[in-house]
């Protein structure tokens, strides 16, 4: 699922929201934990507060050039920052839990907020390179949870841009590394 930059400056209705997050909720997660924790930003402060603390590739600072080509963040009506819930991860699986487990499990309901919204006609953009400390100081988050992934959501004012996909015979093996499929 690819997501766009360009959005419309319609708000997400409440209603698409709370079922993205129901959708959500429903993800399977170990032992039940349910280690997700939702921040929603709607403000332009907020937004603008947010794309300062984007980071390059190598999860360096941005220079001016670089973050004045990131402003499509403060243009998308929402976004969530996706944080696990480190003592409730822990309770279930221990240091295990919380820093494995819960990271699956916050991957698989980030997926489910992701393909209702695609069926409201709301499209999502992950970020994954932010300062996440700032990001925590920033959202006053506790110290027992940790920002993961922001995704920036907006009704789609265009079709993503298709990208390039593997195919299966490129990541998929049987029984053992190297022997690949034959698909009929």
């Amino acid at each position: 699922m690819e997501g766009t930059g360009c959005y419309s400056s319609a708000k997400i209705k409440t209603a698409d929201l709370q079922k993205m997050l129901t959708a959500m909720k429903s993800a399977p997660s170990a032992s039940n934990a349910q280690p997700w924790e939702v921040v929603v930003i709607e403000s332009g402060k907020g937004k603008q507060n947010i794309q300062k603390i984007f980071l390059d590739q190598q999860f360096r600072p941005l220079t001016d050039e670089q973050r004045s080509s990131n402003s499509w963040i403060t243009k998308a009506p929402m976004i969530l920052v996706m944080a696990i819930d480190t003592m409730r991860a822990n309770a279930k699986f221990g240091r295990l839990g919380a820093e494995r487990f819960a990271l699956v499990d916050l991957g698989g309901a980030g997926q489910n907020l992701l393909l209702c919204g695609k069926e409201l006609g709301i499209s999502g953009t992950f970020v994954r390179n932010f300062d996440i400390d700032m990001v925590s100081n920033m959202l006053q988050l506790p110290g027992h949870v940790k920002p993961v992934y922001l995704i920036a959501l907006g009704y789609s004012q265009e079709p993503p841009a298709k990208r390039p996909m593997l195919e299966l015979k490129d990541f998929v093996h049987r029984e053992l590394w190297g022997n690949y499929p034959q698909w009929d």
